[in-house]
């Protein structure tokens, strides 16, 4: 298994809300409105990416025309590192270039939600169990270390600092 989150799948769900009281009259108003006994529903997108090492993002997305566009691109995602979001955004842009590109949002929402969920500073294959990142991060620390004291130990007497 690799330390990066390469994309593994992406899975589009479509999902239908039903409810009740809620008119739609394009000539009466521009969008749902409250209209007593009337029935509705909502159309959503359920997207779901997946890595190798086992972390998703997930995101819910109302905007027409994404289905179709995320169908588009998606196949160029598969296998690549879920890290390179601006990879993703350009090589979209340009496929989607003579759409509206409303696909482009929900991917990328998607792919922030997995980033969130990703520890950077972790190699378990490394020495310490620390990534590149977690260890010039602890550097930046040690460095700087009398400075953060000063900035997040404000209440400390002044008289007990360097």
């Amino acid at each position: 298994m690799s330390s990066k989150a390469l994309i593994r799948s992406i899975t589009l769900t479509k999902y239908r809300f039903p409810f009740e009281n809620v008119g739609h009259d394009l000539g009466f108003a521009m969008g749902p409105f409250y209209e007593p006994g009337s029935k509705g529903a909502r159309s959503v997108l359920g997207i779901k990416i997946e890595t190798e090492i086992g972390i998703s993002g997930e995101y819910m997305s109302i905007a027409p025309g994404t289905f179709e566009q995320i169908q588009s691109f998606g196949g160029f995602l598969i296998g690549k590192d879920a890290t390179h979001r601006e990879l993703f955004y350009n090589q979209a842009k340009t496929l989607l270039r003579k759409q509206d590109r409303m696909g482009i949002g929900p991917i990328d929402i998607a792919l922030w939600d997995l980033a969130g969920k990703k520890n950077i500073f972790e190699n378990k294959k490394a020495d310490l169990g620390l990534s590149d990142n977690g260890i010039h991060f602890l550097g930046g620390l040690m460095k700087n270390a009398k400075s953060l004291v000063a900035v997040g130990c404000a209440i400390i007497p002044w008289v007990f600092r360097w």
